[in-house]
């Protein structure tokens, strides 16, 4: 499946792609303004049946970050939030 992402492509614009490890990335938007480039990665995400890490109201989202989930956000460079 891999993971779905937002690229930026300009200084207000962003491309959405889908990273796979064995294949090249997958396009599915390009020169999008960012609400709408995160509303299309979050219905791809629903498409792919992954619909809860994109729900605002998600249990997990109510819960601190774990060290491995931080140790992740790290290595993407994202801020996890602390306690």
């Amino acid at each position: 499946m891999g993971r779905c992402g937002l690229r930026p492509d300009g200084p207000e614009t962003w491309q959405v792609v889908q990273v796979r490890r064995a294949a090249a990335p997958v396009q599915l938007g390009d020169t999008l303004p960012l609400p709408y480039a995160q509303g299309l990665a979050e219905d791809y995400a629903r498409h792919l049946g992954v619909a809860r890490l994109v729900e605002a109201e998600a249990p997990w989202r109510q819960h601190l970050a774990t060290e491995n989930r931080r140790r992740c956000c790290v290595k993407l460079a994202l801020r996890p939030r602390r306690g």
